[in-house]
């Protein structure tokens, strides 16, 4: 990496992983991943960061700005405390107040999170069609489907269950049923047990987001909507909607987006 070069890493805590970015201008030329953020100190993030840093040549200080997106508030702390510490800066949070650009109708009841929030801006800003809606579906450990409507304004969505929400969920019964892990596309009709619970978590996701967005058809009164997909899972479903975008990196452009509308109110 060219040392002389400046950068700015984008950040987004999700229930199973932390998510780190690095931009170059409105580039994305790296990207780290760190599980169970859940009881992960400011010295643990550090030190995984100093050793990707490292091995992509990439000095701390050529970090010139940081944005965290915190959906998981037990890492807060930690993330924060290590980015003083690391990179001698403030990071910009994403909260109610934060600087979008987009015009966001939603009732503050608790907010939107901050990964929807980047979604939305991402959308807004890269993938709007003006004379179209555009749904984004968010495939995690939840499935979150979000509106953005012709003018480009945010006018709501839907939370529901993931493949592992469903995995969890069942398992955590008081039954014998075991945890499995996900299989892309099994078979309708299992012929195990562990088979069954498979199709039954996949297929679930499925038919719920399917239907979801037949419904939005008749309630936007429009037959081909935009969709943008993006999540951990999003590869898994993508021959089952139609005219999509895909985006792995959705949340994060947001991010970048979001921080280049705030980065003048850093102190």
């Amino acid at each position: 990496m060219d040392k002389t070069k400046e950068y700015v890493l984008t950040v987004i805590s999700g229930n199973r992983n932390i998510v780190f970015g690095i931009f170059e201008n409105d580039e994305m030329i790296k990207k780290y991943r760190i599980g169970k953020p859940e009881g992960t100190s400011a010295d643990e993030y550090a030190v995984f960061l100093r050793n990707c840093f490292t091995e992509d040549n990439i000095s701390l200080d050529q970090i010139k700005g940081v944005i965290l997106g915190i959906t998981n508030h037990e890492v807060k702390r930690p993330l924060e405390s290590m980015v003083k510490r690391v990179f001698k800066l403030n990071p910009i949070f994403v909260t109610e107040g934060t600087k979008t650009g987009v015009r966001i109708d939603y009732r503050s009841d608790g907010g939107l999170s901050a990964d929807r929030v980047a979604n939305i801006v991402a959308v807004t800003n890269l993938y709007n069609q003006k004379d179209k809606t555009t749904i984004i579906i968010d495939f995690g450990f939840k499935t979150v489907i979000d509106v953005v409507n012709k003018k480009g304004e945010y006018i709501g969505g839907i939370i529901t269950v993931g493949e592992d929400m469903v995995h969890e969920s069942l398992s955590n019964l008081k039954t014998s049923l075991p945890r499995v892990e996900n299989l892309d596309s099994p078979k309708l009709i299992g012929n195990t047990l562990k088979r069954s619970l498979q199709s039954g978590s996949y297929w679930t996701v499925i038919y719920a987001v399917k239907g979801y967005l037949n419904d939005f058809k008749k309630e936007l009164a429009e037959d081909q909507p935009n969709v943008v997909i993006t999540g951990g899972y999003g590869e898994g479903y993508l021959q089952y909607i139609q005219n999509n975008t895909v985006d792995y990196d959705l949340t994060l452009r947001g991010l970048k987006l979001i921080y280049d509308k705030n980065k003048k109110l850093i102190k």
